[in-house]
């Protein structure tokens, strides 16, 4: 059901197919016919205009953009026109009675003063058309122009109350308009701050800096940006505003504010985050993917420790300068595809530092996309050289296990199930013997790995510097005590210090047991000394017997291990391990004409 009042009759009026003009709703109320229908016909002339017949006593309800209306009609709903349209909303009236000059010369009884304002023009019955025609377009012309500019305000208030800075409408120092973000910076709703002086809500140091930025933009219609503070409720919220003169006197000033409370607040987290990211304990870096090559544009400090390069010279370089020769092919390979594709990729690979110093790598890279755009790639990386440690070391022990042990055991059962199906007397204490060699090699082996555990924990919890000579020195009197036959020389300096100990002890122990353990000679002969470096220290062992075989030497370069069924492989590689947890490298060579060389390079006290 319709909420308009009830009409005598309606018309659209009109013609032509050119782009309609703002519609506008005409509400008549004349008692003589003649003339209603002869503003209806007048009205022909105006496109898009819809005229409407109302009784008086409808028109104050009626939804209508311009009156025509006679004296009784005034009289009967003029106050009510007044009080619905306000001085806000102007309607165009057109009234029918007295001449126009009567009423100006305040002779006319027609029109009482309180009613003149509703009264937009005048005009004397009988009507006539070329007048009337005239009055009428000059009063269509007057609405549909007020109600553009009604329209362009409202479209222009509303882009201010959508704006994410505060606007104010200041006139002399009072605010006579807020927008929604302009409530938000102040604390309170636009009601509350109207005919409120701006000044109190500047704080009292910067009130003087207020006042000359008003007074500079009413005298040069415009002022920039400049920084003050505002106490809002005992806050402190920093802005900075500038002004633009508006309004036809110029006094009226339109503040732009823009709170730098948030954008110092962003300022803080984005340090907080770089201050994070320079501390964390991974690699962070961050690589331009817009740019030839993806180079990096952002390292912490963590991924400079790791790489060993400074920032000035890795900056600008694609990441791959940290890759060395032995870094697995197919692996590059599939970093190159996921970053080519925009995809994310977690690898582990080799990496070397500026000193050759090599190590594993866990890498993990994503890209960044910004409006759908791939803009930059995030990588963490991790020195996983410990963890890729453990995982060989726990291959061989499963290869010792799984052959030696096994093996091993093999020979006891053997020897065993014969002697229990019965055997010759003769062959009894063959297979006893055999049973019980075999059973002191797996002695051996599991006292061997019991002694690299102690040695690997006494130093993680005692790790200071130790001199090298007694260790040595000791190593060398229980070979001499176990093997009486061998000859041992050495040089070894009076003092030299090394930062483990146990570990130190046993790989030297195990060295130095092997050279003479496994040598073919009547009288093993067995070479050491030691000699400092500019890195560290060398213990050089050279003996005269058959070498390591092939399939042991492994130990000394490789990083994965193969199956071997020689005990004399798992004790190399616990040598192995003990001079890693030391930080330190271990060499093998053949000496000239025949024999072994072991160096073992360690870095002394203090040293990286």
């Amino acid at each position: 059901m319709s909420d308009e009042p009830p009409a005598v009759g309606s018309r659209l009026v009109g013609h032509g197919d050119r782009e309609q003009p703002t519609p506008l709703r005409v509400g008549c109320s004349l008692r003589s016919d003649r003339d209603q229908e002869l503003v209806i016909d007048c009205l022909g002339s105006f496109d898009a205009v819809t005229v409407t017949t109302y009784p008086a006593e409808s028109l104050a309800t009626a939804p209508v953009d311009l009156y025509v209306i006679d004296q009784p009609a005034l009289e009967s709903v003029g106050q009510q026109l007044i009080d619905r349209h306000g001085p806000d909303d102007p309607v165009p009236c057109l009234l029918v009675t007295e001449s126009w000059e009567t009423v100006l010369a305040g002779e006319s009884t027609a029109i009482p003063e309180s009613l003149q304002p509703l009264v937009t023009d005048v005009i004397a019955p009988p009507l006539q058309e070329p007048e009337l025609r005239r009055r009428l377009h000059v009063l269509v012309k007057m609405r549909r122009q007020s109600k553009r500019l009604a329209h362009s305000m409202a479209h222009h208030q509303e882009l201010l109350e959508l704006l994410p800075e505060a606007v104010l409408l200041v006139t002399g120092d009072t605010i006579r308009y807020a927008n929604t973000a302009a409530e938000s910076l102040l604390g309170a709703d636009e009601s509350a701050l109207l005919d409120r002086p701006f000044e109190e809500f500047v704080a009292g140091a910067d009130r003087s800096t207020v006042t000359e930025l008003l007074e500079t933009t009413r005298r040069s219609q415009t002022a920039e940006f400049v920084s003050f503070e505002l106490d809002i409720d005992g806050e402190t919220v920093t802005i900075e505003a500038a002004g633009t003169a508006v309004g036809l006197d110029g006094d009226t000033v339109e503040l732009v504010c823009r709170d730098q409370t948030g954008r110092k607040q962003r300022e803080a987290r984005l340090e907080l985050y770089e201050t994070v990211m320079d501390e964390a304990t991974v690699g962070i870096t961050i690589t331009d993917a817009r740019e030839t090559d993806n180079p990096l544009i952002y390292a912490n400090d963590e991924f400079k420790r790791l790489t060993g390069v400074d920032h000035e010279w890795m900056l600008g370089r694609n990441p791959r300068f940290a890759q060395t020769e032995r870094t697995d092919p197919d692996t590059v390979a599939e970093i190159r595809e996921a970053v080519d594709n925009g995809e994310a990729i977690s690898v582990e690979l080799l990496n070397q530092r500026a000193d050759g110093t090599e190590w594993h790598n866990a890498l993990d890279i994503f890209p960044i996309y910004q409006d759908g755009e791939l803009t930059h790639f995030l990588g963490f990386q991790r020195d996983v050289t410990a963890s890729h440690t453990q995982r060989n070391q726990l291959a061989v022990l499963d290869r010792v296990l799984r052959h030696n042990l096994r093996n091993r055991l093999n020979v006891v059962l053997g020897h065993a199930e014969t002697l229990a199906n019965g055997t010759s007397t003769e062959a009894v204490p063959l297979h006893a013997s055999t049973i019980c060699e075999t059973a002191e090699e797996l002695l051996a082996l599991s006292e061997k790995t019991r002694r690299f555990r102690t040695a690997v924990e006494t130093d993680s919890k005692t790790a200071k510097a130790r001199d090298l000579a007694p260790i040595l020195e000791n190593c060398l009197a229980t070979i001499s005590e176990e093997y009486p036959g061998a000859t041992i020389s050495c040089d070894i300096p009076e003092r030299v210090d090394v930062q483990s100990s146990g570990v130190i002890r046993f790989a030297l122990s195990e060295l130095l047991s092997n050279a003479v353990d496994h040598s073919d000679q009547n009288e093993p002969y067995v070479d050491v000394s030691v000699t400092e470096t500019a890195t560290g220290v060398r213990v050089r062992i050279a003996d005269g017997g058959p070498g390591i075989p092939k399939d042991e030497q492994q130990a000394f370069t490789d990083t994965t291990e193969t199956p071997t069924d020689h005990a004399i492989g798992m004790g190399l590689w616990l040598v192995r391990w003990a001079i890693d947890s030391a930080g330190g490298e271990l060499d093998y060579e053949e000496a000239d004409p025949r024999g072994s060389i072991v160096t073992v390079r360690l870095p002394s006290n203090g040293s990286p």
